[in-house]
């Protein structure tokens, strides 16, 4: 399987995508919270209102430690379908507030190997033999918690 290529967008375009994520989320998060017909409460989020999930901050450190973890795999793994070419993300959440707010977003990061996800990496013996750590990266610093609100990428001010 040939890897797909994704050159940088312009400014106009990134605008558009995240205009439609935010439309999108803030109808799902509408869904959730008036889910109970019983409390007969409407609650109009728009697509700009601070709820709205929109992004996460990945520390430039956790990205250079994935391609650490890459490379040092990819020392050991003289089979080219078992090297690791990519990084996948899985978004994640935890459970529901008591307060009734949906649980906080997060984006999992790990190697991938010829399509596969790689869990679990051997940081520092050259045969793999050693003990295997977790390979995969939990970056919950979401935006709306932590965000550039000048952003034009961010939303309507």
């Amino acid at each position: 399987m040939t890897q797909k290529q994704f050159p940088p967008i312009n400014l106009e375009l990134a605008k558009a995508l995240t205009t439609r994520w935010r439309s999108y989320y803030a109808d799902l998060l509408r869904a959730y919270k008036n889910r109970d017909p019983k409390k007969k409460i409407v609650i109009n989020v728009t697509a700009n209102d601070q709820d709205v999930f929109r992004g996460f901050t990945i520390p430039l450190k956790d990205l250079k430690n994935i391609v650490a973890a890459a490379e040092n795999h990819n020392k050991k793994k003289k089979n080219k379908d078992n090297q690791i070419d990519a990084v996948r993300g899985y978004l994640a959440m935890d459970a529901p507030s008591s307060e009734g707010r949906p649980g906080l977003v997060h984006i999992l990061l790990l190697p991938v190997a010829g399509n596969k996800d790689v869990t679990h990496v051997s940081p520092t013996d050259e045969d793999g033999t050693g003990t295997l750590e977790s390979s995969i990266y939990d970056f919950s610093a979401p935006c709306p918690d932590v965000c550039d609100v000048s952003s034009p990428l961010y939303g309507e001010g």
